[in-house]
């Protein structure tokens, strides 16, 4: 909950956000709420770096965050002493760049995954429908993808990327996207996820009669 109140208290259980600049709030099934900008905002000084990536990056993905609008909220609401405004920025910063290159997420993601003990993917493999994935676990039909893109590019190319998990699905495959976010802030529980994600489809596969 959010307020320019700085005397107000918050009912029991609730966390409040005291601002000292207005807040930013909609009608949601006839209850005021925070826009989703104002809500990241207010977890912005409360969530852990990794944490905040990722529901920053969800958000984009689920199309209820334009870059822009947030970038239009922390030049509204941030200033010097304002919780949030470093790890907003940070956020809009990388995401503006996309991190190193390809080539570099690549090394430093295998690197890690393997000496996690994770499973060797083939590499730069040419796919039935004519293409060609980053990372291919054939057993398990999962394919991993890097991007090193820019939110700006990301955003962008949203549909086309959409279009293009969803031919992989058609043949049977799973996406797995692995960002410099997911590298650089969440690695570990990044390949915890995948790991799981691997032994889950290798348990389908071994069910599947086909």
């Amino acid at each position: 909950m959010s307020t320019t109140d700085l005397n107000a208290a918050g009912p029991a259980g609730v966390r409040l956000f005291r601002r000292r600049r207005r807040v930013r709030s909609q009608y949601l099934d006839g209850v005021i709420v925070t826009t989703v900008p104002q809500t990241l905002f207010d977890l912005a000084a409360v969530l852990p770096a990794g944490e905040l990536d990722r529901v920053v990056d969800l958000s984009f993905a689920q199309r209820r965050l334009p870059l822009a609008a947030l970038e239009q909220m922390v030049d509204d609401q941030a200033g010097r002493g304002i919780r949030g405004t470093p790890a907003l920025r940070r956020i809009l910063s990388e995401r503006r760049t996309g991190g190193g290159s390809e080539s570099e997420l690549e090394r430093l993601f295998l690197e890690r995954w393997a000496a996690s003990g994770g499973l060797p993917p083939r590499q730069q493999v040419r796919m039935p429908w004519d293409v060609r994935v980053d990372h291919l676990w054939a057993d398990e039909m999962v394919i991993g993808e890097n991007d090193s893109r820019s939110w700006h590019t990301r955003e962008r190319d949203f549909e086309s990327d959409r279009l293009r998990d969803a031919e992989a699905a058609s043949f049977g495959y799973l996406t797995v996207r692995i960002t410099w976010g997911q590298v650089k802030y969440d690695l570990e529980e990044t390949l915890v996820r995948l790991a799981k994600i691997l032994r889950v489809r290798a348990g389908t596969a071994s069910r599947d009669p086909t």
